[in-house]
């Protein structure tokens, strides 16, 4: 039988095609391709199997003839038909494979870029709730500020923004037990927070019910972590008003 490029090519589609489909139906797969920046996922289905065991086959095939010097043209005996047939089933099952493990791959990748994009967003909108808290505590608004600091802590209840945003507000209200829990979340996952400390020895001195050296350890540990606290504590914090005259606080701040 003669053998032309477009029998050989078609003998080879159609066999990797089969393939493809053939390994498809067995291992049932379902191969489905996330579109990158959001959570959609395309199924590609049997069809998919399909062309792309006919594709991994021509190109497989391609790829081969030169290096094993195969005749793409001329007569071919049934026993050779019959080879290129059977490269082109093993190429497409070859191709369906390969798709399987990469495709498995790229959406784990594209899922971790997913997530990452989602954190950035979820950032993005905490930011802008706290700004608008702000602005609404300055405003007087405490009310509003407070249920707008509530609404950031919802989408990240570890905001150090919004949770010392939200002491701020409870230290204008003298609502003393609400602002030191809230700082003492901020302590509970981040040991290191300088302005957690601050705040904390603040409230503490204002609530009247701690001693002084509780809430000088905070002091200590908020100067030790950052020395600016000093001069402010020392001059300007009003909270601190009532040990101005004390000999260990003194100690601390000089």
């Amino acid at each position: 039988m003669e053998a032309t490029l477009t029998s050989i090519v078609g003998l080879i589609a159609a066999s990797g095609s089969f393939g493809g489909l053939m390994l498809g139906v067995v291992v049932r797969t379902s191969h489905k391709l996330r579109i990158p920046f959001s959570g959609k996922l395309i199924e590609i289905g049997f069809v998919g199997d399909a062309l792309v065991g006919a594709g991994a086959s021509i190109g497989a095939f391609f790829l081969a003839a030169p290096l094993f010097n195969m005749n793409l043209g001329g007569e071919k005996t049934l026993d050779e038909w019959v080879k290129i047939a059977s490269f082109g089933v093993l190429a497409g099952l070859a191709g369906i494979k390969l798709l399987t493990n990469t495709s498995h791959h790229l959406n784990e990748r594209i899922g971790v870029l997913d997530d990452r994009l989602e954190q950035i967003a979820r950032g993005e909108k905490v930011n802008e709730l706290v700004r608008r808290a702000e602005y609404l505590a300055a405003a007087n608004r405490l009310e509003h500020a407070l249920a707008t600091y509530g609404a950031a802590l919802t989408i990240n209840p570890r905001s150090e923004p919004a949770l010392i945003g939200k002491a701020k507000v409870f230290g204008e209200r003298s609502q003393w037990d609400q602002a030191l829990n809230a700082v003492s979340r901020i302590l509970e996952v981040n040991p290191s927070s300088k302005r957690a400390y601050y705040h904390r020895a603040r409230y503490k001195n204002m609530a009247g019910k701690y001693t002084k050296e509780e809430i000088l350890q905070d002091l200590r540990s908020a100067i030790s972590l950052d020395p600016h606290y000093k001069n402010y504590a020392a001059l300007h914090d009003p909270h601190f008003e009532s040990l101005r005259e004390d000999d260990d606080f003194r100690r601390i701040v000089e």
